[in-house]
């Protein structure tokens, strides 16, 4: 931290003390909150004034890893009094924490890989890719493929099973994903690490399975055919796991990216629209979790929509 930064959190700090006595708060309360305001602002990767309400977001989920659901949502409090107090000395223009709220979720969340354990599963996804046998390595080759989407842009099983060959556009590293749970299609960039897979397949691998029923799917099945929406691509993800020693889902893998990424520093807005949310009230629910206890923490942001 820069002295001229470290010189404003000062006399922010102050200022908040100044604030709360004013407002009758006991010397211990004081401290606590004078506590998680520097914390915040410390992390803060944006000037005070321009913080927005994803920066706390962000700062929760972060924060979730080291918190019970319970202290969280004091944490949330705290950063209230803060901004409560910035607002009336006027040196900000709005509260990033209204509307805000850390809510008791109905039901434990899923746990989200970490990314060892996302780094085991691709590589004996792909472990046989250079077997002699066409088929073997065929299908190999489809089980990474599948995964490096699922994975590294974060689908829905549906979007995976419905993505087509038209789709992928791999000399501009893109591909459409088609609309899934009413949502509108979108197109995402390609990881540069998963294109030199999707080539494979696409060279070496789909060539040998794909049957001309299989309606140009992207994907699919062992027996060349669009993979069933029952569990086609459970199976395949099944199968990886037991050969990695890894519990997963699906859907548990579009959890860990977006929770991957949040944690990376990834602006929220920008996960939003990598798994296709309407609200970041939805994109919440798969960042917040703490792979540790499997504590969820839930930001709703009420009418937020992207």
């Amino acid at each position: 931290m820069t002295a001229r930064r470290g010189a404003q959190l000062d006399d922010v700090l102050a200022l908040l003390r100044r604030d709360l006595q004013r407002r009758g708060a006991a010397a211990a309360t004081i401290r606590t909150l004078a506590s998680t305001a520097r914390t915040f602002l410390s992390r803060a990767t944006r000037p005070l004034v321009k913080l927005e309400r994803e920066d706390v977001v962000r700062y929760l989920a972060l924060r979730a890893s080291e918190l019970s659901r319970s202290s969280l949502r004091s944490e949330l409090t705290r950063l209230r009094a803060l901004f409560r107090a910035l607002l009336a000395a006027g040196v900000v223009a709005r509260d990033p924490t209204e509307g805000l709220v850390v809510s008791r979720p109905a039901r434990r969340a899923q746990v989200v890989l970490g990314q060892a354990s996302v780094a085991r599963l691709l590589a004996a996804s792909g472990v046989a890719a250079q077997d002699a046998d066409a088929r073997v390595r065929a299908l190999a080759l489809r089980d990474r493929a599948a995964l490096e989407l699922l994975y590294g842009l974060g689908l829905r099983q549906s979007e995976l099973r419905e993505a087509r060959l038209v789709d992928l556009d791999l000399g501009g590293g893109s591909l459409r994903v088609r609309s899934a749970k009413r949502g509108r299609a979108r197109t995402l960039p390609v990881p540069a690490a998963c294109v030199p897979w999707l080539e494979r397949w696409l060279r070496e691998g789909r060539p040998v399975l794909a049957r001309g029923e299989d309606e140009a799917r992207l994907v699919v099945s062992d027996l060349g055919r669009p993979l069933s929406t029952c569990d086609g691509v459970w199976r395949i993800v099944r199968g990886v796991a037991r050969r990695a020693g890894v519990v997963v889902s699906p859907h548990m893998l579009r959890r860990s990216v977006a929770t991957h990424l949040v944690r990376a520093g990834v602006n929220v807005k920008a996960v939003q629209a990598l798994l296709g949310h309407a609200s970041l009230t939805t994109t919440a629910l798969y960042v917040a979790v703490d792979q540790a206890d499997l504590r969820a923490a839930v930001e709703r942001l009420p009418g937020t929509s992207g």
